[in-house]
């Protein structure tokens, strides 16, 4: 009866808002039984963050998810990969960061998203890296075996492709999206323009923008 009345009562964009904070609620149930409660401002903030992400997705023109498809590469090359699009915020001054990801079918419907502070980075890279961490723990956590994940960050590419051994807290970030990587049957990142990789980026920035409260 109560969503009923909600259906009747307000509009389409405030129901949106109510369906998204019902499912971060019970996210949050789900979390506590494992006794792991997040505080109801962070459950806010990211009920927020998937609307805008779930939003951004489904706002985008058809010419726009031609180009991700088309420069990404992994609709065509990996036609069954659900694809993954992640993206860091790094701010010099304050040394914060924050991270976004979304996650689309191989046909380029919308899944899921996510997003978060980053603690202790202390470079641009470092804060990718821990994007990228975050983004395959999250993909874990969810149960899939096979993904495809896109990022506007070369510099992240080449160096997750490196042999050469980095002894820095960028190497051990490294190291350990390496090791999150080979915990699926497959992995693959792909280097993709930042236009084409809008949604992560701006979830990324909304939560650096809302990092008092997600911390």
């Amino acid at each position: 009866m109560w969503f009923s009345t909600v259906l009747d009562v307000l509009t389409k964009e405030k129901v949106d808002f109510v369906v998204a904070v019902l499912y971060h609620v019970w996210r949050a149930r789900n979390s506590a039984v494992w006794g792991a409660l997040p505080l109801p401002r962070r459950t806010l903030a990211t009920a927020s963050a998937t609307l805008g992400a779930w939003r951004g997705v489904h706002a985008l023109s058809p010419a726009v998810t031609a180009t991700v498809a088309a420069v990404g590469g992994i609709m065509h090359a990996h036609p069954h990969h659900a694809t993954c699009y992640f993206d860091a915020s790094y701010h010099p001054s304050t040394m914060k960061a924050s991270f976004g990801a979304t996650l689309l079918t191989a046909g380029g419907a919308f899944i899921a998203a996510c997003s978060g502070p980053l603690p202790d980075c202390f470079s641009p890279l470092m804060a990718e890296a821990a994007a990228y961490k975050e983004a395959l723990s999250w993909l874990r956590g969810r149960g899939l075996a096979e993904v495809a994940l896109s990022t506007d960050c070369a510099q992240l590419r080449t160096q997750i492709h490196s042999t050469v051994a980095s002894f820095s807290y960028v190497g051990l970030l490294l190291d350990a999206c390496r090791a999150a990587m080979s915990t699926f049957n497959s992995c693959i990142i792909s280097l993709i323009p930042r236009s084409a990789n809008v949604i992560a980026h701006t979830l990324a920035s909304a939560s650096g923008s809302q990092a008092n409260i997600l911390y």
